[in-house]
């Protein structure tokens, strides 16, 4: 890096060319990168509250994935204002396939990084940091 940038230009930055490289990456499964990351942390069972996105956009999001196929969606029998949410056998495929997409920009962007886990920690407190702040607001 030619010239410093503060930490939050730093993560624009990067999150500009992730955006860029991601969004390129899923379009051979007709995906947007919110209804790529949805189906990755569906498959992976993980909660979707992770993702940050907030009502409207997880609720269209979950739309076009079950337009497409991707889940099913139906009324919970716990809680009549929920849906349980089932991936489908194409979803299993794509959500490997966005993963390895993930860890292929990952080992890339980190390659001469040599303590990850501690980067990986710091971020961590970057983000709690960030959400106090933006509750603050």
């Amino acid at each position: 890096m030619n010239e410093f940038h503060s930490i939050g230009q730093s993560i624009f930055i990067a999150e500009k060319y992730f955006k860029q490289f991601f969004k390129d990456a899923v379009k051979q499964f007709d995906l947007n990168r919110a209804e790529a990351m949805t189906l990755m942390m569906l498959c992976a069972d993980k909660s979707l509250a992770d993702l940050h996105y907030d009502k409207g956009v997880l609720s269209r999001t979950l739309q076009h994935l079950e337009d497409k196929g991707y889940i099913i969606k139906s009324a919970s029998s716990v809680d009549g204002r929920a849906n349980d949410i089932k991936v489908t056998a194409a979803a299993i495929e794509i959500g490997r396939s966005i993963d390895r997409i993930i860890v292929d920009w990952n080992d890339k962007v980190l390659s001469e990084i040599e303590d990850k886990e501690l980067l990986e920690k710091m971020m961590c407190i970057m983000i709690e940091n960030a959400q106090k702040l933006a509750n603050e607001r």
